[in-house]
């Protein structure tokens, strides 16, 4: 597992601490994977376990990687939403040798407080590369 803080400024979030006008939230966890195999093995980064209130939007960043090789063309699939959860693509951008794109996920304010689980879907460069399991507890 591998832990960053976001840094972001201006945003309506209370933050834990602030220093010159740069605010700093506490650690989230995020699950590296590696789909495929060989010189196309992909990995990908992203948070597998979200906790989150009825009501509310969550992101959940996700960064894919093949080594050695250009940005790829990257689009998503989900599998086994849950009834009350949206999920969207929010934008994408890349690098040299990754694409990142924020799934944005918003939770129904009916939604009742329980764990749910769903399939995020990765087609890279054209090609399925299968799945990855997300958890969204909602708590009260």
């Amino acid at each position: 597992m591998i832990y960053f803080h976001l840094l972001v400024e201006g945003l309506p979030i209370e933050p834990i601490c602030s220093l010159r006008e740069r605010y700093f939230w506490l650690p989230i966890e995020i699950s590296e994977i590696i789909l495929g195999s060989g010189s196309n093995a992909a990995k990908i980064s992203y948070r597998d376990y979200i906790e989150t209130r009825a009501g509310e939007t969550r992101n959940n960043i996700i960064k894919v990687m093949i080594p050695n090789k250009n940005a790829p063309s990257l689009r998503f699939y989900a599998d086994e939403i849950p009834e009350g959860i949206m999920i969207t693509d929010g934008m994408q951008w890349s690098g040299s040798s990754a694409r990142v794109s924020v799934l944005v996920i918003e939770i129904s304010p009916d939604v009742s407080p329980s764990q749910y689980t769903f399939e995020i879907g990765f087609k890279i460069n054209g090609n399925d590369y299968g799945t990855a399991s997300c958890t969204i507890e909602v708590i009260e």
